[in-house]
C-alpha cells in the first residue's frame, strides 16, 4: 500500500485523540480495505476511491464496499468476516440478503 505525500501531511498534521488505538483502527481499516483511509480522521481529506476505481459517496455504497472486501480477504467466510467486523453473522446474512433484493 503506497502513502502518498498528501496523506503523509494529513497523518502528520492529525492530532490523534484516540491515540494509539485510534492509529491502529485506521491501519487495520486500510489493509482490509486495500487502501489508506485517510477520510476515517478528516471530513475534507484527500478523495479516496474504491478497488474498483469509483469514488463512493453514500454511507450503503461504503458499508456494501467494506462488507465485500472483508469478505473476500477471508474468502467468504462469513463467521469471520462476522468477528472482524464486530458484527453477529446474523446482521451480516442480513446486510447481503439487502443487497439481493435491490
Amino acid at each position: 500500500m503506497k502513502i502518498t505525500s498528501a496523506q503523509m501531511d494529513y497523518l502528520m498534521q492529525y492530532a490523534w485523540p484516540g491515540n494509539a488505538r485510534e492509529l491502529r483502527n485506521l491501519i487495520e481499516r486500510s489493509l482490509i480495505l486495500g487502501e489508506l483511509n485517510v477520510s476515517a480522521l478528516y471530513g475534507a481529506a484527500p478523495s479516496t476511491t474504491s478497488p474498483t476505481g469509483l469514488a463512493s459517496t453514500n454511507l450503503q455504497s461504503l458499508e456494501k464496499q467494506h462488507i465485500q472486501s472483508v469478505l473476500d480477504s477471508v474468502q467468504g467466510d462469513k463467521t469471520r468476516a462476522a468477528e472482524l467486523l464486530g458484527i453477529s453473522r446474523r446482521t451480516l446474512e442480513r446486510r447481503c440478503a439487502e443487497w439481493s433484493t435491490q
